[in-house]
C-alpha cells in the first residue's frame, strides 16, 4: 500500500484439510485493478474502481500484473462485488487525502522529481569517482612515436600495440632516454555533493513524514533530538496502523465472525439484522509492536507518573510502552506469583515468608 498507493485482500473461502474456517484472502497488488485495459472509459469506473449513488460497488481486476512477463496483451479483467449482502468481498487498503478517492497515491509520489535529481547527481558522482581512478600516470617524452615503438619493443612492460605501459605490484618500468614519469594526482573534491544528497533527503524526509533520522537509521544528536524525530515519526506510524486496522484487519475479522455465526460456530444475537449490534461485537483495539524505548529508564518514570496522575491508564501505557497486553500481564503474574508462593514459600511481592 505504501508503494502502490493501495492493496486489495479479496475475501474468498477454500476447504482446506484441518482448517475448520474456509475464509482465506488472497492479496492483490494495487497495480492489478484494471486501469481502462479491458472495460474502456466509464464514468462510473476509475481506476479499476466502480462506485455507485452508494458507493462502491465493484472491483475489476486483472488477470494477472500489468508488467508481468507475459507481456502487456491478452488481459482479461473480473468484476467482484464490493458487497454480498452484509458480507464485503474485498478489503481496499489505501489512505485517503480528499474526499471522493477512488485510488490511493504512493508515499513517494510527491517526491518523484527529487528522487530522480538525487539518482542522476549520484549516478554522475560515481562515474567521475570511477573515470578519475581509472588514469594512473603519464609518460612525457620529448621523442615520436615510431622512436617509442623501436625502443620499448624489447621492454615486456610495454605494449606497442596500444602504445601504453603496463603497471601492476611491483613492477619496475625501464624508461629510455628523454622520457620521464609523471603519476596523476587529480585530488577531485566535490564539496556541494554531501549538501546536495542531504537537503534532497530532507525534501523527501519532510513530504513522506519520515524524519532523517529514521530515513538514515542514524541518531547520533541529542537524546531530545533523537527523541523528538522518532516521536514525529510515530505520529506517521499511528495513521497507518489506524488506516490497516479499520480498513484491512477489521474487514477481515469482522467477515471471519460473519463466517463462524453463519455456521452455528458461535451465537450472536442480532448480529445478522442489527447494524448497530454487528459493529458493537466486531469492535476492537489492534495492538502492534510498541514504539520502542531510548531511555526505559525515564520513559517508564513518565508513563508511572501518568498513570498516578489520572492522565493515562495501565492498559494504554502497556500497549505504548512495548505493545503489550494489560489483562494478559495481570494474568500472567498471577500464575508467576503463585509458583514462587509453591516453589519458595515466598510472597512476590512483599518479600515476606
Amino acid at each position: 500500500m505504501m508503494v502502490d498507493g493501495d492493496a486489495l485482500g479479496i475475501l474468498t473461502t477454500a476447504k482446506r484439510y484441518g482448517v475448520p474456517e474456509a475464509l482465506t484472502v488472497k492479496l492483490i497488488e494495487g497495480r492489478q485493478l484494471d486501469s481502462n485495459k479491458t472495460e474502456g472509459f466509464s464514468e462510473k469506473i476509475v481506476g479499476g474502481v466502480e462506485y455507485g449513488v452508494s458507493g462502491v460497488t465493484a472491483y475489476h481486476i486483472l488477470n494477472r500484473h500489468p508488467n508481468s512477463l507475459y507481456g502487456n496483451t491478452g488481459f482479461t479483467s473480473t468484476r467482484i462485488k464490493a458487497y454480498s449482502g452484509i458480507r464485503k468481498n474485498i478489503a481496499h487498503l489505501m489512505q485517503k487525502k480528499r474526499a471522493g478517492q477512488r485510488r490511493g497515491l504512493s508515499i513517494l509520489a510527491p517526491v518523484i522529481e527529487e528522487l530522480l535529481q538525487l539518482k542522476r547527481m549520484t549516478e554522475a558522482e560515481l562515474t567521475s569517482v570511477i573515470t578519475t581512478s581509472m588514469m594512473v600516470a603519464f609518460i612525457k617524452t620529448d621523442r615520436s612515436f615510431e622512436d617509442i615503438d623501436g625502443d620499448g619493443a624489447a621492454d615486456s612492460n610495454y605494449d606497442s600495440d596500444n602504445n601504453e605501459y603496463k603497471l601492476g605490484n611491483g613492477t619496475i618500468i625501464r624508461l629510455d632516454v628523454g622520457e620521464s614519469l609523471d603519476v596523476l594526482d587529480p585530488k577531485r573534491r566535490n564539496d556541494t555533493f554531501v549538501p546536495f544528497y542531504n537537503k534532497m533527503v530532507e525534501t523527501v524526509a519532510a513530504a513522506t513524514q519520515i524524519p532523517p533520522e529514521v530515513i538514515f537509521g542514524k541518531f547520533d544528536s541529542s537524546y531530545s533530538a533523537s527523541r523528538g524525530a522518532l516521536l514525529e515519526f510515530w505520529k506517521t506510524v499511528k495513521v497507518a496502523r489506524a488506516n490497516i486496522a479499520s480498513d484491512f484487519s477489521g474487514v477481515v475479522y469482522e467477515t471471519w465472525l460473519l463466517e463462524e455465526i453463519a455456521r452455528d460456530r458461535i451465537r450472536a444475537e442480532g448480529f445478522l439484522t442489527d447494524y448497530a449490534k454487528r459493529k458493537a461485537y466486531c469492535g476492537g483495539i489492534w495492538v502492534g509492536e510498541g514504539q520502542g524505548l531510548l531511555n526505559p529508564v525515564n520513559e517508564v518514570s513518565a508513563a508511572v507518573n501518568a498513570i498516578d496522575n489520572q492522565l493515562s491508564t495501565r492498559t494504554q501505557e502497556t500497549r505504548k510502552l512495548n505493545g503489550g497486553d494489560f489483562d494478559k500481564n495481570m494474568d500472567q503474574l498471577e500464575e508467576e506469583k503463585a509458583m514462587l508462593e509453591a516453589v519458595y514459600g515466598v510472597d512476590d511481592e512483599t518479600g515476606s515468608d
